[in-house]
């Protein structure tokens, strides 16, 4: 778990401090996380993962004057496949112009600075860079929010046709390595003649890594893997000797009858 701070600060136009008696009694926030949308990802043609994040929100929040404007929040640090979760903090207030800054290590500030001008949307918090626009939460956002500030509002486009499927078919004998944050999550794996053995997905073992299991059984992908010199190999090995043994017999026994 991780605990993250969010504060808010009051400011004039000139940046001096807006006096407590000018400061309304309380403000709303949103808590939102960045999540991998895992359902619309795709692959390109060199079959590497193409990763996507949309916004979900996860809680109101209220900061009051009378609480000093700070506020703690409790967080899941990591997610169900291993992966550090990222949130960020939206807000605004008309009459005030509402910057957010920081991230959920080192604390998300609101400063609201007082001014004449209509109402100013609030900012997107996920980062050390502060900015001025509010994109709507829950919308899907396609490009990795570690690199790209959220600060201008996307041009809705046509969504395209995945160019291959979600969940990949591969070799029993080429298995991807699920430890590479580049396979897929959920593969088919299938025999040398093509045949589907069954449906796997990526689960976290007790010491941290990682390994493909049978969806809804949780059997590990190495069950189904071939051995060699196993028990199969010895049976077929025994009858083929007792096949030759039989013919040598039949053989003995018509050049005996011929004599």
């Amino acid at each position: 778990m991780i605990d993250a701070n969010v504060n808010a600060v009051w400011k004039n136009a000139d940046n001096s401090d807006l006096a407590a008696d000018k400061q309304p009694e309380k403000i709303n926030a949103t808590l939102i996380q960045v999540v991998r949308d895992r359902e619309n990802e795709t692959y390109n043609n060199e079959g590497k993962l193409i990763p996507k994040y949309k916004e979900v929100k996860l809680k109101d929040l209220e900061l009051t004057k009378a609480g000093l404007w700070k506020i703690k929040e409790t967080l899941p640090k990591v997610d169900s496949y291993g992966q550090e979760n990222k949130y960020i903090v939206k807000a605004s207030l008309e009459g005030y112009k509402v910057e957010v800054s920081g991230n959920q290590e080192k604390g998300f500030t609101i400063t609201l600075t007082a001014s004449s001008e209509p109402k100013t949307p609030g900012n997107t918090a996920g980062n050390d860079k502060p900015n001025n626009t509010t994109p709507e939460a829950n919308k899907p956002n396609t490009t990795n929010p570690d690199t790209v500030t959220p600060n201008t509002t996307p041009t809705p486009s046509t969504p395209s046709t995945p160019s291959t499927p979600s969940r990949p078919s591969v070799s029993r004998n080429s298995i991807p390595n699920p430890n590479d944050s580049t396979s897929p999550n959920e593969i088919t794996v299938i025999d040398e003649n093509g045949v589907p053995l069954g449906n796997y997905v990526k689960h976290m073992k007790p010491d941290g890594t990682m390994e493909y299991v049978l969806i809804d059984e949780d059997v590990p992908l190495a069950a189904i893997l071939p051995k060699t010199g196993g028990y199969g190999f010895k049976v077929y090995f025994a009858f083929g000797l007792l096949l030759t043994a039989a013919g040598a017999v039949m053989i003995i026994g018509r050049r005996k009858d011929e004599e």
